[in-house]
């Protein structure tokens, strides 16, 4: 269980450290890359809450995508 959490939020370091950055210089952010990094990071949150039920984790994300990229 603790390795999976580890294992999910290892790629998720970076886009943390973005979203801090962007929200510190939120004015001078380019405000996609903001969204962008809030997106990924709410993906993986949802990747976590799912535990692998990948058909509900996929069409959540569409539908993340849809609002994010409309």
């Amino acid at each position: 269980m603790l390795s999976v959490i580890r294992y999910h939020l290892f790629p998720m370091q970076p886009y943390i450290k973005l979203m801090i950055w962007a929200y510190i210089n939120k004015n001078k952010a380019n405000i996609l890359i903001y969204l962008r990094s809030t997106f990924i990071f709410v993906q993986i949150c949802l990747a976590l809450l799912t535990f692998y039920d990948f058909s509900k984790t996929v069409s959540i994300q569409i539908i993340m995508q849809n609002y994010f990229l409309s």
